[in-house]
């Protein structure tokens, strides 16, 4: 039975809004939706969810297409609203996280305009205090990750090319932050839409960045590795026509402990893993309309699902959808989480949104100036790795190793690393969710010996 319930802050003022808004956004699947930012949201565009005045609260960013970037914060049984940035140009991008590295988030927005900025913004514990970072460079893609494998947060921004003015940034570029001032690399000179991502994307234990590109052959969806001076571009997915994938995302998948790629393009909806020296490809939706896409953890079995969002001229607007892999016919079975999801290029977040250890979607409905909550009736709850956390002992049978794991805490992820000795860098070899609270984890012998190291992850909350 599909739940709503309007918190006084955005509530419409008549009945008619109400019953149009009922036939606008269905909930399926045992999803319920609940609705904030009604009437004072703006064509709503991308949304981000983090801890930016660093007190320990998650909060929602909403960026509005030629509007403003709010901060929801939920307390009372009720969203209250900050602006944050009084104005955007055109469409804005988001990233939250600790670029410069001193422990302190940094909200960053990007601007899809020929006269679009780069900006920082972080609060003082008193306002919002707002730096330009670069000037006319229109962007569409914004990201932050350790893409260097030294430990060290940077920020990835795309640029597409444009005229009068000329667009100087197309590509994709990285920002560091060091001493005192911001340092620039261009990765790649194609020009680059849509969000990236920077993760484990070979299951190598090297961290790379991932890239996505609007232009010419033979690529335009690219892994960028960091040798020590500069990055090398291997091509993900060559193609005789634009991919032009929209914004992707890393991760497990098919809870098999499998890092993979997934993306909306102009083929489908593809998932990527690296196998054999090469990308493979794997087309397992044809609609081939822009979107997100995000792979989340919001049901109470744990798993990683896949969500995307669709934008189109096309009436009814596509579903957001859901994507979940079937172990047994070795495919993606799909449902639908809600009917409509309205907007140009619709972004999704999911996180712990209102600070209660339940993981939720968040979805702006463009068109009907709102922010959309979407909780599973059976959610996932954050959970923290028990302490005593043991690895009990290896055994080996049957051409398998056996590693006896206890005091599993249900839900959390695990992962499991290898080294041939103790002191040598571990390497990681998978990671699963736990369902119980122990375990026989299994892997491949090796030809020597080997050492295993087993941690639990903590709350997965952004």
């Amino acid at each position: 039975m599909r739940k709503r319930r309007r918190p006084a802050v955005g509530r419409r003022s008549s009945a008619l809004a109400v019953l149009l808004l009922l036939a606008a956004v269905q909930a399926h699947g045992q999803w319920n939706v609940d609705h904030f930012g009604t009437g004072q949201l703006t064509y709503p565009f991308d949304v981000r969810i983090g801890k930016v005045r660093n007190d320990g609260t998650n909060r929602v960013y909403v960026s509005e297409r030629n509007g403003r970037i709010t901060e929801w914060s939920y307390a009372g049984g009720g969203w209250s609203k900050t602006v944050v940035v009084p104005a955007v140009s055109n469409l804005a991008l988001m990233a939250i996280g600790d670029v410069h590295n001193d422990g302190t988030n940094r909200l960053y927005y990007t601007e899809f305009h020929k006269l679009g900025d780069l900006h920082e913004v972080m609060w003082t514990g008193a306002g919002w205090s707002r730096t330009a970072i670069d000037q006319d460079r229109s962007s569409l893609n914004i990201f932050i990750g350790p893409g260097r494998n030294d430990g060290l947060q940077r920020l990835y921004v795309g640029g597409v090319s444009t005229t009068s003015p000329a667009n100087t940034y197309t590509g994709l570029w990285e920002y560091a932050w060091s001493a005192g001032a911001w340092q620039k690399t261009r990765l790649h000179a194609t020009p680059m839409e849509g969000r990236g991502a920077v993760g484990n994307l070979r299951n190598d234990g090297i961290l790379r960045v991932l890239g996505n590109g609007v232009g010419s052959a033979p690529s335009f969806f690219y892994d960028f590795t960091w040798s020590g001076s500069s990055y090398a571009a291997f091509p993900i997915d060559v193609a005789n026509k634009a991919l032009a994938p929209d914004p992707a995302d890393v991760g497990c998948a098919r809870n098999d402990g499998t890092v993979r790629v997934v993306a909306n393009t102009q083929q489908g909806k593809r998932e990527y893993t690296w196998s054999g020296g090469a990308w493979q490809a794997v087309t397992f939706d044809s609609l081939t309309r822009r979107g997100d896409m995000r792979i989340a953890r919001l049901k109470a079995d744990g798993l990683y699902r896949i969500y995307t969002t669709h934008s189109g001229a096309t009436t009814p607007k596509p579903p957001l959808m859901e994507f979940v892999w079937n172990a047994v016919t070795s495919k993606y079975g799909s449902n639908t989480v809600v009917d409509a999801v309205t907007g140009a290029t619709a972004m999704i977040d999911a996180g712990n949104g209102r600070n209660d250890g339940v993981a939720r979607l968040y979805a702006p409905d463009y068109a009907g100036g709102e922010m959309l909550e979407i909780t599973s009736v059976a959610p996932l709850v954050y959970a923290t790795p028990d302490s005593g956390l043991r690895l009990n002992g290896l055994s080996v049978g049957a051409g398998r190793v056996s590693v006896s794991i206890s005091n599993l805490t249900e839900r959390c992820e695990y992962r499991v690393q290898r080294a041939p000795d103790a002191t040598a860098n571990w390497r990681q070899v998978g990671a699963f969710t736990a369902t119980g609270t122990s375990t026989n984890w299994s892997d491949v012998p090796t030809n020597g010996a080997a050492f295993y190291h087993v941690t639990g992850q903590p709350q997965p909350d952004p």
